[in-house]
């Protein structure tokens, strides 16, 4: 039963850590997106092009 209920600890804190760095990313792409159009002068779809590439 220990055993069990270890495992469940285990298995809750990957879930939360993963909805933290979800979070994280949404957060701080957008301010990416806003970054690359005022320094590089790129377009929409070029934007969403590099941030769709990102996570290959």
């Amino acid at each position: 039963m220990r055993h069990d209920n270890q495992r469940l600890s285990y298995v809750l804190f990957l879930i939360a850590g993963s909805g933290l760095v979800t979070i994280a990313r949404a957060m701080t792409l957008s301010f990416l997106a806003i970054k690359l159009q005022q320094s590089f002068g790129l377009g929409p779809a070029m934007i969403g092009a590099l941030l769709g590439i990102g996570p290959w």
